[in-house]
């Protein structure tokens, strides 16, 4: 069973195009070699910088907010703080658990992902968590990208 592999390259203004397109047929051309190939147009997604911001901000959040009597973990606040952003569905799960229906925080768009971390903070903000000094540095240079 071969690995899928994935291949990108962003472009972000009409400066970047033509050397999208000629990087784009080369990477074609070589994966026709092996078959058939999948070409793929999407917004970016998150950035490591984004994700490395939001950890620590929803790490303060697990630490200081326990939810309808439950204390969750940093995994759990944010597939529910992706969930309310995104008005995803949910259900009940086969063993009893909520299972929500939807993207992952991973395959956020960047602007998207910016929202979550602003979602985190006000929340936060109006349950009382004291924030870290690393969690207020991140959402003030959130802030500042915007």
């Amino acid at each position: 069973m071969s690995r899928r592999k994935e291949l990108g390259y962003e472009i972000a203004d009409e400066g970047g195009l033509q050397f999208g397109l000629k990087w784009a047929e080369r990477m074609i051309r070589t994966g026709l070699e092996r078959g058939p190939v999948l070409l793929v147009l999407t917004r970016p997604r998150r950035t490591k910088d984004q994700n490395d911001k939001l950890h620590p901000i929803i790490r303060d959040v697990a630490k200081q907010v326990m939810w309808h009597g439950r204390w969750l973990d940093e995994d759990k606040w944010r597939q529910l703080f992706v969930a309310n952003l995104l008005s995803q569905d949910s259900a009940p799960g086969l063993d009893g658990e909520t299972v929500f229906f939807g993207p992952s925080s991973r395959n956020l768009p960047k602007e998207v992902f910016s929202d979550l971390i602003e979602l985190v903070m006000a929340f936060g903000s109006n349950h009382g968590v004291v924030w870290s000094e690393k969690s207020k540095r991140n959402a003030e240079e959130v802030r500042a990208a915007a």
